[in-house]
């Protein structure tokens, strides 16, 4: 490893942290508005994060010390940076590094009906390779709007997504049902994009809106009280969710592994998802387990810290020489 890029890894390895904690604290989970005392799980962990920051800052000024003297150093003054150890504990700083980011993800998106939390898959070597969701179930929660729709596997695992058309004419999916009725009568994501394909055009004068487990949405006439169908919501689902690419937030793209996305009509046959509205899926983000992983990273934070004081070491009489 060359001392030349040694010293300019560390600054490079600290931008994205400085991203990550304007996401952290932009979200309505760590503002200081929402530090009220039943929330102190909360205000806890803010401050592991907080303190995990201070780590990292600590890692990267400790690394600038020691690689600098190290560039200037001679053999002959008596001592050599161990590169390779240098080239170990950059790549522990970047896997630990890496894990804080979808830390922040995770706990930024704690309250996002149907986020998927993260996790990273490491190489052999500890160096991050991927980003993995877990795709396991939120819990329901009911907020008894009928537009808030919540997808039912009946299994274990979320296989089953509602399509979105973003403002570039592509697909994503999501799990998050939380849907409002545009002035046009389309049902649309709180930032505004489709719910592809439209059930219908829900009436203006419409007094109550139903939605059926099976996806028919119907509409009761406020001029004659009389019920008729709008439309029908449409499902999407995988055969490997895991294999999905994520957007951002609780939104995915296909990929080759997650394999193509197979329309469904809900409540079909036993195998496939129901409807339930006016409810949804909470992120199945723990903030207690986020809270626990990010006590974890900063414990091997400071083994790291520690280890950098030992990356220099004694010149040998044969380097001396030189």
């Amino acid at each position: 490893m060359r001392i030349g890029l040694a010293l300019i890894t560390p600054a490079c390895l600290l931008l994205p942290f400085v991203g990550c904690g304007q996401r952290g604290f932009k979200t309505n989970n760590l503002t200081a508005a929402n530090t009220s005392p039943q929330n102190n799980s909360q205000v806890q962990l803010q401050q592991l994060y907080i303190d995990s920051l201070k780590d990292q800052t600590d890692f990267t000024r400790r690394l600038y010390e020691i690689l600098g003297k190290a560039a200037q150093a001679q053999p002959d003054q008596g001592s050599v940076i161990d590169r390779k150890g240098v080239e170990t504990l950059l790549t522990a700083f970047r896997g630990v590094q890496f894990a804080i980011d979808m830390e922040c993800e995770n706990v930024a998106n704690a309250d996002t009906p149907g986020y998927k939390r993260r996790t990273v898959v490491y190489g052999d070597k500890g160096d991050p390779l991927e980003i993995s969701c877990v795709f396991t179930r939120g819990n329901p929660i009911e907020t008894g709007i009928w537009s808030d729709l919540m997808i039912d596997d009946r299994v274990g695992l979320s296989r089953s997504f509602f399509r979105i058309l973003q403002s570039d004419g592509s697909f994503t999916y999501t799990r998050n049902g939380t849907f409002r009725v545009d002035e046009d009568g389309n049902l649309r994501t709180l930032d505004d994009l489709l719910l592809d394909p439209q059930p219908g055009i829900i009436p203006a004068d419409a007094v109550t809106v139903t939605v059926t487990n099976t996806g028919e949405v119907k509409a009761r006439s406020a001029a004659d009280g009389t019920e008729s169908k709008v439309g029908q919501i449409l499902l999407y689902k995988f055969a490997n969710p895991a294999g999905l690419l994520s957007v951002n937030g609780s939104r995915f793209s296909p990929s080759h592994s997650s394999g193509n996305p197979i329309e469904v009509k809900p409540g079909d046959n036993p195998d496939t998802a129901a409807i339930h509205s006016g409810w949804l899926e909470q992120s199945n983000s723990d903030l207690l387990e986020e809270a626990v992983m990010l006590a974890s990273l900063r414990q091997k934070f400071n083994l790291i810290l520690a280890a950098l004081d030992m990356l220099v070491v004694p010149a040998s009489p044969s380097q001396k020489k030189q």
